[in-house]
């Protein structure tokens, strides 16, 4: 059986999963296509079902200025996320140094050297 058909059937028996279904569906294309609009619509039209998805759509309808903020403004922490991520990982691999700022020049060596290979790989030419 095909995942379309499984769905399908499974969406025919449990009309209160096909509500939630639609609804998460149609979070995650707002969220994809970066339109407020329609998410706002869903959140104000839904009506509660007595499913995991009212205490969703109540979270959502609380939060609602800084999901939309999040919609009109594409900044990102993820770099930040990033480097911390990898300042963690230096942590984890070297299991402490004697001195500390040891472990301090390692991290601006790995930092600078993401830095240069990234440059090295937008200037390079065939």
């Amino acid at each position: 059986m095909y995942p379309q058909d499984a769905l399908q059937l499974v969406l025919k028996d449990f009309p209160n999963f096909k509500t939630v279904y639609d609804v998460y569906q149609s979070v995650l294309d707002a969220r994809f296509n970066h339109t407020f609009t329609p998410l706002e619509l869903l959140i104000n039209n839904y009506k509660n079902n007595k499913t995991e998805m009212d205490t969703v759509i109540k979270t959502y309808k609380k939060y609602i200025k800084g999901i939309k903020a999040a919609f009109e403004n594409n900044a990102s922490n993820g770099r930040l996320e990033g480097t911390n991520r990898r300042i963690k990982q230096i942590g984890r691999t070297a299991y402490g140094y004697a001195n500390s700022m040891n472990y301090f020049y390692r991290i601006r060596i790995q930092l600078h050297n993401k830095f240069v290979l990234k440059q090295q790989f937008l200037t390079f030419k065939v």
